[in-house]
């Protein structure tokens, strides 16, 4: 569900000018694939990504998780940067991602659900209250076994 929350954002966001893909293999796992053409202007105009080092646009991650092994694994299992994307911020609750939100300003967060101090809802209702060319796309994640609490989230 985090998936199609993040298609219908894209959709809304840049039209149908990128391309959103998804591979999956019994036992082995799912591939995410966004591309977004670069220099392309979404929603209120804001201009998303940032020139990385060799000239190509790079858009932004944070990672908040309470778990230290998924922020700090999570880079080294994927491979943002052969995605076009780099990690801008970590964060270890909502509360600690909000207050580094604006001066990081990721294009993408990836949100742990359950988390101590402010979890991933707290944190969805927060960034509700900033303009949206302010607001990231949000994954969320989790480990968590009451899908309820994972549909709480699909509302925002």
């Amino acid at each position: 569900m985090g998936l199609w929350n993040v298609y219908r954002r894209l959709t809304l966001y840049y039209g149908r000018e990128f391309a959103f893909e998804i591979h999956s293999d019994f036992g082995k796992g799912t591939l995410c694939t966004i591309s977004i053409p670069a220099g392309i202007r979404g929603g209120a105009g804001r201009k998303r990504g940032s020139r990385g080092v060799r000239g190509q646009v790079m858009y932004s991650i944070m990672i908040v998780d309470d778990e230290k092994a998924i922020r700090e694994n999570l880079p080294v299992i994927i491979n943002f940067g052969e995605y076009g994307f780099q990690i801008c911020g970590m964060a270890r609750n909502g509360e600690d991602a909000f207050s580094q939100l604006l001066q990081c300003r990721p294009d993408v967060v990836f949100l742990d659900v359950c988390m101590p101090v402010m979890d991933g809802i707290g944190f969805l209702q927060a960034i509700q209250e900033l303009r949206e060319q302010d607001r990231p796309y949000v994954v969320m994640l989790s480990g968590y076994s009451d899908f309820e609490y994972a549909r709480t989230a699909m509302r925002y």
